[in-house]
């Protein structure tokens, strides 16, 4: 969204709130862009400044299991093997439905865990991240690290920012002093074999 519909937006939210006072609750969900909005734009967009970060909640083995249950899986999966299956994910979305897609094509279940590195959606991020050979070098090198730094509310470095916002990197550990790490082996294998 441009930084004029966005300001336009926060406009319109500031008179609301402004007229409701506290009876007015309003729950944004979004991703980079809102991130931004409340910690760039924050003194254009005065209504973020209160704003409260809340993050997405992680999947957990009942949202594993409802997922496999509906179609197009229609699979019934034991509570131990949506553990194992969100472990090996790391608890990435996109990760979990290619273990149950795999699954239901019948593969055998180890095959389906080590079958995540080969997510060609999680490739593509880093293809698209690598392009620029400078960007791949470091990315390689990020690759080849268990904890990538602090984890906080608005992360400085804009490659790290973005591995967040893809969703690669999860914060790791209570939040006053919580890492960044990558969500899963899996991920890191799909990078490395994106960029090499």
């Amino acid at each position: 969204m441009p930084l004029a519909d966005r300001t336009r937006l926060a406009g319109v939210l500031s008179g609301l709130f402004d007229c409701a006072g506290d009876r007015l609750k309003v729950v944004l969900a979004g991703g980079l862009e809102l991130a931004e909005m409340k910690y760039i734009h924050s003194a254009t967009l005065s209504l973020l400044i209160a704003a409260v970060p809340i993050p997405w909640p992680e999947l957990n083995t009942g949202d594993l299991m409802t997922i496999a249950a509906r179609p197009p899986f229609a699979l019934t999966v034991p509570a131990e093997t949506a553990a194992e299956l969100l472990a090996a994910a790391g608890g990435h979305p996109r990760l979990v439905l290619d273990g149950l897609r795999l699954l239901k094509d019948g593969r055998p279940w180890p095959a389906c865990l080590q079958d995540l590195r080969l997510s060609g959606q999680i490739a593509a991020h880093f293809s698209v991240l690598g392009q620029d050979p400078g960007r791949a070098a470091v990315l390689l090198g990020l690759l080849d690290q268990d904890d990538l730094g602090p984890y906080r509310d608005w992360i400085k470095d804009p490659l790290l920012r973005r591995l967040y916002w893809t969703n690669l990197l999860r914060a790791d550990g209570v939040p006053a002093r919580a890492r960044l790490v990558w969500r899963c082996a899996a991920v890191r294998e799909a990078g490395l074999r994106a960029l090499v």
